[in-house]
C-alpha cells in the first residue's frame, strides 16, 4: 500500500474516532468546566466598593442594590453609583443588578393588576437595554402568599422579556426549610428555578433580628436548604448564599431594633473593648455576651471557616456558586477562601 494513501487511512481512521467520541460523550465532555460564580452584593456604596476593589480577581458577578419597584410596578428609589460601575466595567464584571420591592402597603401592590405587572417587566427591560446592564438579580421579600401565581406570572414574562434581550434573570430567594410558610409559600420554587437563569437562595438568617440569639447559618439547616433546593431546581441553577457579617441581641429582645448587625471587624471590637474572648463554634459561628446599660447583649458572628464550609457545600453538591452578603462586612480572611477567576 502507498505511504501516502497509509497515512491518509489512518488520519481518516483517527478522525473517525474523535467524531465518534464526540457523539458518545456529546459536546460538554470536550467543554471547559462551568466557573465556579462568585457573586458580591452591594448594599453600601462605599464600603462595597472598598470590598471588591481589594479583591476583583474573586468576583464573577456584583449585584448592587440600586433600585426597587414601587406599588404601581415603577421602579423607584434609583441610586445607580457611578464609581462601581466604572470599576465593573474596568474589571470585566457583569454588573446583574438587584432589584427589590419596595416596603409599603402589603409589599406585594405592584403584582395586584395587570397594568402594573406589565409595568414591571416592561420597566426593568427598558433600564437594562438602556443602562447596558448585564441583567437583573429580583430580590422580592415579605410578600403575602396569595400572590404566589402572580409573582410567577411576572418572573416568567420578565425572563422572556430579558432573554430577548441576551440579558441576565436572576432571584434572589428566601430558604425553604425551616423558615415560617408565611414567608416561603409565595415562592413556587420550581417554577422560578426553570425561569431564572439562576437563583439565590439564602444560607443565612436562620436567627435574625425576628428570632432569638443563635448561629446566623448553622451547617445543618443551610445542607437541608441546600438538598431541598436541588430537589426542585437544578443544581447548576443554584448559587448558595453566605453570610459575612454579624448580629448583635439586647437581651430580653422586645423588638427587631434590639438586634442590630455588624461587620465582622465591629464585633470583634466590640468582644476586645469588653475584655470577652469571642467562643468558636462548629463551622466558623463565633459567639460572646457582654453587658451594657443594664442590660446584656448576644452577639454572633461568622469567621472565614464559614466561608469555607460553605464554598466545600456549594462544591459538593455541584452548584454555580456562592453570592456573598454582603461586600464591606467581611474580613480580609474571608477573601481567602474564595477561588480566584479564571
Amino acid at each position: 500500500m502507498d505511504r501516502r494513501w497509509r497515512l491518509g487511512l489512518g488520519g481518516l481512521v483517527a478522525l473517525l474516532v474523535v467524531v465518534g467520541l464526540w457523539s458518545a460523550l456529546g459536546p460538554r465532555a470536550f467543554r471547559r468546566p462551568a466557573p465556579f460564580e462568585v457573586v458580591g452584593y452591594v448594599h453600601d456604596p462605599a464600603s462595597g466598593l472598598a470590598s471588591a476593589r481589594s479583591h476583583p480577581d474573586r468576583l464573577t458577578a456584583l449585584s448592587p442594590l440600586w433600585y426597587s419597584v414601587g406599588p404601581d410596578g415603577r421602579l423607584v428609589d434609583a441610586r445607580p453609583d457611578p464609581a462601581l460601575r466604572e470599576f465593573a466595567r474596568s474589571q470585566g464584571i457583569p454588573l446583574v443588578v438587584l432589584i427589590n420591592n419596595q416596603k409599603v402597603g402589603d409589599n406585594c401592590q405592584s403584582l395586584r393588576s395587570d397594568a402594573s405587572r406589565r409595568r414591571i417587566v416592561s420597566e426593568i427591560t427598558d433600564l437594562v437595554t438602556r443602562e447596558g446592564y448585564e441583567g437583573i438579580n429580583l430580590d422580592f421579600q415579605e410578600m403575602r402568599p396569595d400572590v404566589r401565581e402572580e409573582f410567577t406570572a411576572v418572573v416568567r414574562e420578565l425572563a422572556r422579556s430579558l432573554h430577548a434581550k441576551g440579558k441576565i434573570l436572576a432571584l434572589s430567594l428566601i430558604p425553604p426549610v425551616d423558615v415560617p410558610p408565611e414567608v416561603t409559600s409565595v415562592y413556587d420554587y420550581r417554577a422560578l428555578g426553570q425561569a431564572a437563569d439562576y437563583v439565590v437562595v439564602f444560607g443565612y438568617d436562620r436567627h435574625n433580628p425576628s428570632t432569638d440569639p443563635g448561629p446566623i447559618a448553622p451547617r445543618e439547616w443551610v445542607e437541608a436548604n441546600i438538598r431541598k433546593m436541588v430537589s426542585l431546581v437544578p443544581a447548576r441553577k443554584v448559587v448558595l448564599g453566605v453570610g459575612v457579617y454579624g448580629y448583635d441581641w439586647a437581651l430580653p429582645r422586645r423588638t427587631t431594633g434590639d438586634v442590630t448587625p455588624l461587620a465582622v471587624a465591629a464585633a470583634r471590637e466590640l468582644a476586645r473593648r469588653h475584655g470577652v474572648q469571642p467562643q468558636v463554634q462548629p463551622g466558623g459561628q463565633v459567639t460572646f455576651r457582654y453587658a451594657k446599660d443594664g442590660r446584656s447583649h448576644e452577639v454572633w458572628f461568622q469567621d472565614a471557616t464559614n466561608v469555607k464550609e460553605k464554598v466545600d457545600l456549594a462544591r459538593r453538591y455541584n452548584l454555580r456558586g456562592v453570592a456573598i452578603w454582603r461586600l464591606g462586612f467581611e474580613e480580609p480572611a474571608h477573601w481567602a477562601q474564595l477561588p480566584r477567576r479564571r
